[in-house]
């Protein structure tokens, strides 16, 4: 077992890289950092005095991380090398996620997506949900060729993508399940199946969880 303190306030963000050997952490103290797995020693700090970090997630060697100043920034974790500082939501960021090894999306309470080049730091797409939802919140279909799937505060859920294509077409609304909307509050999470594209998981404030299909069908 392992226990270390690794932030001066409150740990908002964490992840593990997939070989297991590192952690990454963002606290509300505006750090980011990466701990040894095992000895639990912080062996790179990425970033710090910033606004408090929100969200961390790795993909490969790639670390990322969400910050109150609306920013997303990459780094490399092996060097700590800083290497996209992503600008452009002008809402507080609520979500984002790795979709593939070149590609980002990340949403805001304003309802705005973005597609960013995850190798660039250039922005790929921008698209706006309707009117604002709070906590958008987003995961990618590692399996489904590029695919998202964003939730609202409202309870709706919508897919996008293809975006390893030139034309992206806008968010597609995916139908409602009267009985999803009876689990949900304002407070929502959604995460995709590892390995099976079609599934996910849904969960609201009140303790409710739902495994559906893309059909919204419940499991």
């Amino acid at each position: 077992h392992l226990s270390v303190r690794t932030h001066e306030r409150q740990i908002h963000a964490l992840d593990m890289r997939s070989d297991g050997k590192i952690l990454a952490t963002g606290g509300m103290d505006g750090a980011v950092k990466l701990v040894d797995a095992v000895t639990g020693q912080v062996v790179r700090t990425l970033l710090r005095h910033s606004e408090g970090v929100e969200q961390v997630r790795f993909k490969g060697m790639l670390v990322a991380a969400s910050n109150l100043d609306k920013t997303i920034r990459v780094w490399t974790s092996d060097t700590g090398e800083l290497l996209h500082t992503m600008a452009r939501h002008n809402s507080r960021l609520s979500s984002f996620a790795f979709v593939s090894k070149s590609s980002i999306v990340s949403s805001d309470w304003g309802g705005n997506i973005i597609c960013w080049d995850a190798r660039s730091g250039a922005e790929v797409v921008f698209c706006k949900i309707g009117a604002a939802v709070s906590e958008l919140k987003v995961d990618a279909c590692s399996k489904s060729h590029d695919q998202v799937v964003l939730i609202g505060y409202d309870q709706t859920v919508w897919s996008w993508g293809p975006l390893d294509k030139e034309d992206v077409a806008p968010p597609h609304e995916i139908r409602r399940n009267t009985e999803v909307q009876g689990n949900m509050t304002s407070h929502i999470n959604i995460t995709c199946h590892p390995f099976l594209p079609n599934l996910v998981g849904i969960a609201g404030r009140n303790g409710m969880v739902s495994l559906l299909d893309t059909d919204f069908k419940k499991v």
